[in-house]
């Protein structure tokens, strides 16, 4: 099973989010039931038959590693995802839309093997900032700082 995490890893306190646990049944099991459960550092929901956890609004206390575990109805076959950190961001002090710059250089052409500096800067916000970079809607790296 994969665990996703939406809308975000990273929410605001008070928004809410959804965990899903995706994954496929063996053609020799499609006649099984899977059921469900989700964990942090205890069972959130146990075994049951629908594939999603709805936390309606984040608290500071919800940030950790999350997972879930996909089993058939018999218990033969149990599989557990890989762990996915989600960081709550308190409401007070969260950071106002941050400005990305971009490429800049002669005619702004980038080519293979080029080196790229990114930069993220907030209007404004209470430090220590935890800065994320994302391509492509993956993670690429996160750093925190003033």
């Amino acid at each position: 099973p994969v665990l996703s995490i939406v809308p975000s890893l990273a929410p605001h306190e008070g928004s809410p989010v959804t965990l899903r646990c995706q994954t496929k049944l063996h053609p020799q099991r499609l006649a099984s039931w899977l059921l469900f459960s989700f964990h942090k550092d205890r069972t959130l929901q146990g075994r049951g038959l629908h594939p999603e956890l709805w936390i309606p609004g984040t608290k500071q206390g919800d940030s950790g590693l999350y997972w879930c575990n996909a089993d058939t109805e018999g218990g033969q076959v149990q599989k557990q995802s890989p762990q996915k950190e989600i960081r709550v961001h308190g409401k007070w002090g969260r950071v106002e839309h941050p400005q990305g710059s971009e490429h800049q250089g002669p005619g702004d052409w980038l080519f293979w093997g080029d080196v790229v500096k990114l930069l993220c800067e907030p209007e404004r916000g209470s430090p220590p900032i935890l800065y994320w970079f994302h391509l492509n809607g993956e993670i690429l790296e996160n750093h925190s700082g003033p």
